[in-house]
């Protein structure tokens, strides 16, 4: 669920960035303008962009209650695993994005001013919109690499005093470690740098401004992720076509008649 969540907040956020930018170029040299409640109709990328830094965010959160999940013993707190497993993601998904798009929206609607036609997302979304999404995604994300750093610090522990537990399932625990801990990096490149950045510099610098350094990170993060994923899918193809293979060759195989 959790690859898939974060996938899917990276491909929303990919196009609210196409749209974004295609907008601009499209309008650059255009005079006329739309009030801007119409931005919500005409342009997407105000509503993904929302719904696309909380799937991110989230991902990390989730990811995090999951790895803590992953090394308890199968016979304890059944039910409540497969209720932060199974229904908490969808839950919390679904929840927050009503939430934040609600508030975008009603944002714009209650500053329904006239904006140029290109729907420039500073233009269209005020300050105060702005610094609470950024604060609440930056926050839920920091919460999810915190409980995943305390968790990494208590593996070691819980290897050592737990003898019990097969080779087999802590190689297969280390193996999704790994898998996590390039998603975390990941979501704290792509969401939690310029989140935590734009908070930081108006509480302590009384600024608004983000360098465009700090947000070449996302599309960075973006790229970086589909190379994985594509590397990924390599491994799995190459694996596949090995079993492919090995199954073909014994069902050939003549038989040793005496």
């Amino acid at each position: 669920m959790t690859n898939i969540s974060f996938s899917l907040g990276s491909t929303l956020l990919g196009i609210a960035y196409t749209c974004d930018y295609a907008r601009m170029i499209t309008y650059q040299t255009s005079d006329d303008t739309i009030l801007k409640g119409y931005c919500i109709f005409i342009a997407i990328h105000p509503t993904f962009y929302a719904v696309g830094d909380v799937f991110i965010s989230g991902a990390t959160l989730i990811m995090a209650f999951e790895s803590v999940l992953a090394l308890q013993n199968n016979q304890q707190g059944g039910p409540l695993k497969a209720l932060l497993l199974n229904k908490f993601p969808l839950i919390y998904y679904t929840t927050v994005s009503v939430v934040d798009v609600s508030l975008c929206w009603t944002d714009i609607l209650t500053n329904n001013e006239p904006v140029p036609i290109a729907c420039y997302y500073e233009l269209v979304v005020s300050q105060t919109y702005f610094n609470i999404h950024l604060a609440y995604t930056g926050t839920v994300g920091f919460v999810g690499v915190l409980i995943f750093v305390a968790w990494l610090l208590y593996m070691p522990i819980s290897r050592s005093s737990h003898q019990s537990v097969r080779a087999v399932q802590t190689r297969r625990n280390w193996e999704m470690v790994r898998k996590v801990v390039m998603l975390i990096a990941l979501n704290f490149s792509v969401q939690n740098l310029p989140a935590t950045y734009r908070v930081f510099s108006t509480i302590f610098l009384d600024s608004t401004v983000i360098p465009f350094a700090v947000w070449l990170m996302q599309p960075i993060g973006f790229l970086l992720t589909a190379i994985f994923r594509l590397i990924e899918l390599s491994k799995i193809r190459t694996k596949l076509q090995k079993a492919l293979h090995l199954k073909f060759k014994k069902s050939v195989m003549p038989s040793h008649l005496p």
